[in-house]
Formats: structure tokens, C-alpha cells, sequence
């Protein structure tokens, strides 16, 4: 257990956080493994096949359903999102009594929630069956979805095992780039990153390699602040150390495998905000793709 626990150590004289401590004052790049020694697992599925893959193996129709392609998918999980009359009846008689948040259950696939006022309280006392198919939805008092959770998404998607797989296989290799490119400390000018300040100063003894549970990468784009209005590619897509030209690559194609279950699940919920975010990446110049 490291030494070095007390968060007003963690300071530069000038105010900056220090980078994090090192086992038997080890260097920084004596922590760091070696991007040889990597193995950043990269597959690509495609979920409308791997859904038909595992209805196969499951002893189903080896003729795809209409319903198995991944648009009609979206319809399914927006129609299971849908209140009857009947459930729009209780919540109307329930406002009417005072009732300023109540919970109505929806058959064996989830639980739909209805908040009127600070409906974030509530989010922690969430508790959604552990199945695929269950979800969690809070909705406003003039019935608008603001918040989506899904008990299993990438089983959803995927089907149960190529969903496992993705979602164990990207938090492998997460950690994995994180002991191969460690992430930078914010600097005393970097606003934008005080959440992650606090948080490091609140769990000093998290804060030493192997480096994987302490850091924030932003990959993408993000609009730019100041002289530049356009979006611009982020620091870490596109200024990474030289050793990690080829690794990077490789962490996106697994990531694009939650990307894809996302896209799904997205537009099952609001298919004119994720068609209308689809629109404006298609349009970006190739080279920022």
C-alpha cells in the first residue's frame, strides 16, 4: 500500500498536482508496460448476424426474422417503452392525489418510473431485474423519456455471449491502454477537469501504477472554447506518444463494438436525436473520422 496518502502532499509548490507516486521511487517509465508486451483484444461484430448466430445455436429458425434486423429491434424496445392508456390513467389519478414521483412496473421486462420533480434523486434507488430485456425509464409529468438504463444492453443487442465478450473484452483493453499510455495529470490552468482533480485528491491511495483506475481520456471530438468554433479532434485521438500509433487504432475497433450497441439502444429511445448525431459525423471531412 503506497505511503504517500495525504492529499496536501499531492500539490506542487506552484499549486499543480503532482504526477502520482512510484512503488520504491521507481520512474515513471519503469511503471509503464512496454506496448509489445500489449494484447488489446480487437474483433468486430455486427449485431444484427451474432443476434441470428445465437438463435441458431439456441435451436431457433435458421431464417431471419424481420423482427431480428437491428432497425426493427429499435422498434421492439420503443414499443416496450410505450405506456398503455390504462398505465397513463394510474399516473394521472396518482399527480392528482399529490404524488410528486411513484413507480408503475410494466409486465416482465422493466420498470418505468415517473418523476415530476428532481427526478436525478431517485436514480441511485434504482434497482432494474438482472435480466436481458429489463430497463429502467424516468419519464417527465408530460410523459418525455429522460433517462434510459438497460439491466443487460449488450446482451440486447449482441445476444447473450458475444455481449459478455464485448463488454468484458473493452474493459480489458481500457485497462490495458491505461498501463501503456498513463494518463495526463490536469494542469493548474484545466478547468474543464476538476471533477477529476477532486477525485484523485479524494482517493490518493488509487493514484499509483499500474495506473489503470486513476484517469480520464477524452477520445473524439469536442466543440473548441475560444478562437476556434469547430469541432476539433481531441488530444488523446490525436497527439498519443509514438508507440502507440498501431495500439490506439486497435482500442478504437473494440470500442466501435460499443458504439454499435449504443447506436441501438440510442435509437430505441430517441431515434431523432441519434439519426440527427449519425448525420452530422457522416458529414465530417474523412480525415476526422
Amino acid at each position: 500500500m503506497p505511503k504517500f496518502t495525504n492529499p496536501a502532499l499531492m500539490h506542487t509548490k506552484a499549486g499543480a498536482l503532482k504526477s502520482p507516486p512510484y512503488l520504491q521511487g521507481q520512474k515513471k517509465a519503469d511503471c509503464v508496460k512496454s506496448h509489445r508486451l500489449a494484447d488489446i483484444i480487437t474483433k468486430q461484430f455486427t449485431p444484427f448476424l451474432d443476434r441470428q448466430a445465437a438463435g441458431q445455436a439456441a435451436g431457433q429458425s435458421a431464417e431471419p426474422k424481420k423482427s431480428h434486423r437491428d432497425r426493427e429491434l429499435e422498434r421492439d424496445i420503443n414499443k416496450w417503452m410505450c405506456l398503455s392508456e390504462c398505465m397513463k390513467t394510474t399516473c394521472e389519478e396518482a399527480k392528482a392525489k399529490g404524488a410528486k414521483s411513484f413507480k408503475i412496473f410494466k409486465g416482465k421486462i422493466g420498470s418505468v418510473i415517473e418523476e415530476i420533480n428532481k427526478a436525478a434523486l431517485t436514480y441511485e434507488q434504482v434497482e432494474v431485474p438482472a435480466v436481458s430485456g429489463a430497463f429502467y425509464l424516468a419519464i417527465d409529468k408530460n410523459y418525455t423519456r429522460m433517462f434510459v438504463y438497460f439491466s443487460k444492453g449488450f446482451e440486447m443487442v449482441y445476444g447473450v455471449e458475444i455481449g459478455n465478450w464485448v463488454l468484458k473484452s473493452t474493459t480489458y483493453n481500457i485497462e490495458e491502454y491505461a498501463e501503456l499510455q498513463p494518463p495526463d495529470i490536469p494542469s493548474v490552468k484545466d478547468i474543464r477537469h476538476a471533477e477529476y482533480k477532486n477525485w484523485l485528491l479524494a482517493n490518493p491511495h488509487l493514484c499509483w501504477a499500474d495506473w489503470s483506475w486513476a484517469g480520464v481520456y477524452h477520445w473524439g471530438m469536442w466543440m473548441e472554447r475560444g478562437y476556434n468554433d469547430d469541432a476539433v479532434i481531441t488530444k488523446d485521438t490525436l497527439k498519443t506518444s509514438q508507440h502507440m500509433n498501431l495500439v490506439l487504432p486497435r482500442l478504437f475497433t473494440s470500442l466501435g463494438n460499443l458504439t454499435r450497441a449504443k447506436r441501438i439502444l440510442l435509437g430505441a429511445v430517441d431515434q431523432d436525436n441519434r439519426d440527427l448525431w449519425v448525420k452530422m459525423i457522416t458529414a465530417l471531412p474523412k480525415e476526422e473520422k
